[in-house]
Formats: C-alpha cells, structure tokens, sequence
C-alpha cells in the first residue's frame, strides 16, 4: 500500500481557517508522507518502509521466529536534529532485548581505565589499617593467662602456674568463657582506626575501646554500652513490647565535632518512628511567623486587582447584557412542560 499526500497553499490556509467568521493569522505546516508500503504475511512476518517528505525515514521487518514464537524485528530510522545533525540508528531487538546501533550514541571507556587516585588511596588505607590490626592482635597474644607453662601430670588438661599446680582463678575464667554464648565469648579488645593519608610512611593513629558491654536476655530484652578513647559514647537498650513484638529502642550517643563543639543525642525509637532530642538539632520558627514584606506587597497588589476588576464591570451598560429566560407552553389535557432557552433584551 502507497499513500502520497500533497497539500496546496490555498489548502493550508484553509487548514489555518477561520474561527465565528474571524481570519485568522496562524499557519499550519502539513507535512506529507511520500511513502508507507506495510506488509503482512499469513505466518506472522510483516515489513513496513515509511518516508516523509521533511526526512524523517523508518523500515522494520520481522518474523515470529523466537522462543515459543516471539517476534524478532530488525529496522532503521533516521532523520535531521534540529540543530542539523543527521541521526542514524540501526537496531535489532530479539532475545537479548533492544540492541540499537549509532555513531550518536555514548561508549564506554575501554578497560582496563586509569584508576582514580582517590581509589588508590583507599586501598593504601585499607592495607596499613589491616597490618595495624595485625601487630595489635599479635601483642594481645602474649599477654592471655592461658599462655602460662604447662606441665604434664596430673590433672592433665587443666590450666597450670609456674609451680605446676592447677590455678583456680585461670579455671574458673576458661569455664566462664566455654559456658558464656559464643557470641559474647572473649576477644581481643576492638580498635577504631580514623581516616589516613595514603603515604604509609605516616603514623596511624589507634583509637582504643574503652568500654563494650552488651546484654542479651531470653525474652529478646538487650542493652549496649560503648566508649571510645577518643570521646564518643553510644548506650542504647531495647525490648521487643511494640505492636507485634516490634522492638522499641531507646538511647543516647556523644561526640566532639571537629570544630570542638559537644554533640549529644539522646532518641527514642517506636511505633511514632525515631524521635531524636538534642540542642544541636534545628527548631521551627514560632507561629505565626512574620510575614515578609514582599508577601504584603503581594496581597495588597491582588487586592487592587480585583477592585479594579470589579469597577471595570460595574461600569459596564445594562445593554451589553443579555441573559436566557426560560419560557412555558402550556397545551390541552394533562399538563406537560416544554422549556427552552432564548436569548433576549433586557
């Protein structure tokens, strides 16, 4: 099928036509389409080549030839930006989904790319943070009681002194530890490492734990309670007595800011949502709140607006206006009502 659709110059004024007998100004542009031949075969496969006449071109094909009969479909389209660049783009779409094909369209830098420096300088931290870590493990390690001499004889198996006798205090603190849960069984203390420069010739600085207390209880209650040596504090309990068994937090943490301002926090978290308490946090202006000036001049600007308008219309005659007055016919027998609308002089 072809179909070719010129239009005259008369026609596309009579296009622009005229609205309640009034010419009007504005032109319309009818672009026409100088070729649209569409195909279909009974088995599925179509063609389609489209043209007009401003350059825009497309053509498709396709065939149900995919997986449990899926249309493959390959085709082009091309046309001018406005700018008057040309833009071409091929595509296929089947299996692998839509696969198009274009000068115009992005790539990808080439791998392996540069890697940024700021990456290089994570992984120079992550690496002297990991040797630190190592060293303060290994020293740890030569400090636990259970690393005392050991003597064979009796009582083979249990913790001894120097003198060889078992010691009670070394017992009673590894049965503690096999009895305590896995979870809260002895560890090294912990260390918080702050950011570094990535030259690993500069000393890293290790923030000691001061305090981890942690709780749990059966019935799912829990406490927290951490302190570091360089000042931040975090303590917070919770118990799961929500709506469901939802757990309903509650605590409080501080540090110092870099600029040595004091922050604390204190929040409560349950079925209103997490509801933090602190000096440092923004607070609304009162209400109500002054209002601007630019606000008043606004509202006093509206104001002569509508007055104006309302004078504009008052001052208009009583014979610019007309109003529709319903009307009733009234006929012989049972009484029926027939309305209509005119228009009429006042």
């Amino acid at each position: 099928m072809k179909l070719v659709s010129g239009v005259t110059r008369e026609e596309r004024q009579g296009a622009a036509g005229s609205c309640n007998g009034r010419p009007s100004s504005e032109f319309v542009e009818v672009v026409p389409i100088v070729r649209d031949d569409r195909v279909h075969s009974e088995d599925g496969r179509y063609s389609m080549d489209v043209e007009t006449a401003n350059g825009i071109a497309m053509s498709e094909s396709g065939s149900p030839s995919g997986p449990e009969g899926a249309v493959i479909k390959a085709g082009e389209y091309s046309y001018t930006a406005p700018d008057g660049t040309f833009v071409q783009m091929k595509f296929v779409a089947d299996e692998n989904g839509f696969q198009p094909q274009s000068d115009l369209l992005p790539v990808a830098p080439a791998f392996p790319h540069p890697i940024p420096q700021f990456v290089l300088d994570q992984i120079a931290f992550a690496e002297a943070e990991d040797a630190a870590r190592a060293r303060a493990e290994a020293s740890q390690s030569l400090s636990w009681p259970w690393r005392r001499q050991r003597r064979e004889g009796p009582g083979e198996g249990k913790p001894r002194n120097d003198l060889g006798v078992p010691d009670p205090l070394i017992v009673a603190a590894v049965a503690s530890l096999a009895a305590a849960d896995t979870d809260y069984s002895y560890r090294p203390p912990q260390t918080y490492s702050g950011p570094a420069p990535s030259a690993r010739s500069e000393v890293i600085e290790v923030v000691p734990i001061l305090q981890d207390d942690r709780y749990h209880t059966e019935d799912g209650s829990y406490s927290v309670d951490v302190k570091t040596g360089n000042g931040i504090a975090f303590s917070q309990s919770g118990s799961p007595t929500g709506p469901n068994g939802a757990v309903i937090k509650a605590g409080e943490y501080s540090y110092t800011a870099p600029d040595g301002t004091d922050v604390h926090v204190k929040f409560v978290a349950d079925g209103n949502g997490f509801q933090p308490q602190s000096d440092m946090l923004p607070v609304a202006p009162a209400f109500p709140h002054p209002i601007p000036d630019f606000v008043l001049r606004q509202i006093a600007f509206a104001e002569e607006e509508d007055a104006a308008r309302a004078r504009a219309e008052a001052s208009q005659s009583p014979e610019q206006t007309r109003t529709l007055q319903p009307f009733v016919l009234v006929f012989p027998g049972p009484p029926q009502h027939s309305t209509r609308n005119t228009c009429e002089e006042r």
